[in-house]
């Protein structure tokens, strides 16, 4: 596949001319991240900015304690690094690769200059930290008003209907998360994520397939009650 065309495929470059699209491609360079792999880690003071072009990554923090939140699942398409790359201050999280990852990486002075060559890619960015807003607005409004249960399912829904594949009326969720790691996205503990998934593997609402889990009754899961 030509460089311009996988570009095309970021949606922060989307909107961008032929010639601006080129001048992105010429500050670029691929890098390529194993299964697991950290690509930045909170703390940090490089200030890159990255594109996804194939992949699945988590992006998490952490407080003094160690003690670990999930934030969001990346894949192909996302890009992340604006917030250090704009305000100059270390990384925010980790984000790590839960597979095989292809990435585009632009120095951070390069990609500054093109901010201000580019006002386009500077509204798209604009953008880009909008959604990243509610995001976060919304998943902080979810802790504080749902229960385990709720967030739990209402975060799987999400997952599959991103990440998912459908088949014959099944959602399966191929993602490569455990269940400490679905804890953290929900601010529950791992027994907690147990309990739910193998309630609802009883009544039939969710499947259990190894690695896997696909999501027999999407509209069971939308009721899904809060005990935990």
């Amino acid at each position: 596949m030509e460089h311009d065309e996988v570009l095309r495929r970021v949606w922060l470059f989307s909107q961008l001319d032929d010639g601006e699209i080129d001048q992105i491609r010429r500050l670029s360079r691929p890098c390529r991240f194993q299964a697991r792999e950290t690509v930045v880690r909170q703390g940090d003071e490089s200030g890159d900015f990255y594109a996804v072009l194939h992949g699945r990554l988590k992006v998490s923090t952490a407080n003094t304690e160690g003690d670990e939140m999930v934030l969001s699942i990346m894949g192909a398409g996302d890009v992340f690094g604006e917030i250090a790359l704009l305000d100059r201050q270390p990384r925010s999280a980790t984000v790590s690769a839960l597979e095989t990852c292809e990435l585009l990486v632009i120095e951070r002075r390069a990609f500054q200059d093109l901010l201000g060559r580019l006002p386009t890619l500077s509204l798209s960015l604009m953008r880009v930290m909008a959604k990243r807003l509610r995001e976060l607005s919304d998943h902080a409004q979810d802790v504080s008003l749902l229960g385990v249960g709720a967030r739990l399912a209402r975060a799987l829904l999400a997952l599959g209907r991103r990440f998912g594949e459908r088949r014959a009326g099944r959602l399966r969720v191929a993602l490569k998360l455990s269940q400490q790691e679905l804890g953290e996205m929900v601010g529950a503990t791992r027994e907690m994520v147990n309990r739910c998934l193998r309630r609802w593997a009883e009544a039939g609402i969710i499947q259990l397939d190894g690695p896997e889990l696909v999501i027999l009754d999407e509209d069971g899961l939308e009721r899904a009650d809060d005990d935990a």
